[in-house]
């Protein structure tokens, strides 16, 4: 496939293709060549007749006729080739013809009347239409002889995504991302694109992590936020199931469970200890729409729905005696795990309490404390005091959970409604 830059409507590239043409033969239309064709003292009446028909076949939006008219054209000089390349590479953009670009490029190129540039131009153009690596390298020589318009980066990124190169593939798509964000416009599509490139098969989840916290920084989408989350979870948490149901808290308060297989991934991480969020977050996906009830995980046998409900009366029944129980333990086990069941039942202000407790208690993991309290005073909507408590973990998975937690609620901050 052709790696382009974005063209203008076809008319009105065709009309600045007939403006490209040298002086002296702008010169000599100026002083009455026929409106529409192209012009110069060594272009044949022949050529400027098929070049016309050629324009105007195009402008009418006939494309086919315009081609067969294109290849009757017989260019038998560097003028008239150097006016043949231009319509050629415009005409076969528009029919995303990868050849006819190529061939049409090349008489340009090998025109005396192209202008250095012209020679960067299509230079570029010409190595749109070549595969491989010698194709991304001839896009980079257009671009570093001067043709640098909007888009041409992301173009070179696109090449490179292309060949499997994630690492040149990055480097031009920040070049074309920073350039967006410097004139003032949205880059979220290259970070989105980014990302999704990292993402497939076999995935590099390392690099992910830019383009993911990138994205976060200025899209709540809910899709967005689902490949976010998930670029989170292969890099920092997959090891750490507990820290692994965090992150899908994050994609749950993001509404981004847009698909069974998030709510299977869910269940599965919460079902050993948290009877009551695997039932609250089942009859979500169901509430929803995304669940349709005949999903395996709820309607299967032993099925983990079932399950947890069937531990639901004895589970809440345990929670009674949670406080005597925290304040009686020396250690921070009973705060802790109680705070992680209130956690699941959604009851986010007794958890804060017992997180708190936990943390004045002996043998504490702050790191993993310091995160879940962050999550209950985010549900809490408590933004400030949540990162705070975010910004207290500094080590292990639970500083992935804290640092993808902080993206969202500050692009929260930043995308919130005004009064």
């Amino acid at each position: 496939m052709m790696r382009l830059v974005s063209t203008l409507a076809l008319g009105a590239a065709l009309s600045m293709s007939i403006l490209a043409m040298p002086a002296q033969a702008q010169r000599q239309q100026q002083q009455g060549g026929r409106g529409g064709q192209p012009a110069g003292p060594t272009v044949s009446k022949a050529f400027a007749d098929g070049y016309a028909a050629t324009v105007n076949l195009a402008k009418a939006n006939n494309l086919a006729g315009a081609k067969d008219a294109y290849l009757k054209l017989m260019p038998a000089n560097d003028i008239e080739r150097y006016n043949a390349g231009i319509l050629g590479v415009t005409l076969g953009q528009a029919l995303n013809d990868t050849a006819m670009v190529g061939s049409a490029a090349d008489m340009v190129l090998g025109s005396s009347a192209a202008k250095p540039e012209d020679k960067a131009k299509y230079t570029f153009f010409k190595g749109a239409t070549v595969p491989g690596a010698a194709g991304a390298a001839m896009m980079v020589q257009g671009y570093e002889a001067g043709y640098k318009l909007e888009g041409t980066e992301g173009s070179i990124a696109a090449a490179y995504y292309g060949l499997k190169d994630l690492a040149n593939g990055d480097i031009w798509e920040k070049r074309a991302t920073d350039r967006l964000v410097a004139a003032g416009k949205s880059p979220v599509d290259g970070y989105r694109g980014a990302l999704i490139m990292h993402l497939q098969p076999p995935g590099e989840f390392v690099g992910a992590q830019q383009w993911a916290k990138l994205l976060g920084g200025i899209s709540l989408a809910p899709n967005d936020w689902r490949l976010i989350v998930e670029a989170g979870r292969r890099a920092g948490t997959g090891d750490e199931p507990q820290a692994d149901l965090d992150m899908m808290r994050l994609m749950r308060l993001a509404k981004a469970m847009t698909l069974a297989d998030n709510y299977r991934a869910y269940v599965g991480l919460a079902i050993s200890r948290l009877p009551g969020e695997v039932v609250a977050v089942v009859n979500e996906g169901k509430g929803s729409g995304v669940l349709k009830g005949s999903e395996d995980f709820i309607s299967g046998p032993n099925n983990a729905f079932g399950v947890a409900s069937a531990k639901l009366a004895a589970d809440k029944a345990s929670l009674a005696t949670i406080d005597k129980d925290a304040a009686a333990d020396p250690t921070a086990r009973a705060a802790s795990g109680g705070a992680d069941a209130l956690l699941g039942y959604g009851d986010y202000a007794h958890a804060v309490s017992l997180y708190q407790v936990a943390l004045t208690k002996s043998g504490v993991d702050a790191n993993r404390v310091n995160a879940r309290l962050g999550i209950a005073k985010a549900n809490l909507g408590d933004i400030a005091g949540a990162e705070a408590a975010f910004g207290a973990v500094k080590a292990g998975p639970w500083k992935n959970v804290a640092d993808y937690w902080l993206v969202y609620l500050q692009a929260r901050g930043r995308n919130a409604p005004t009064a």
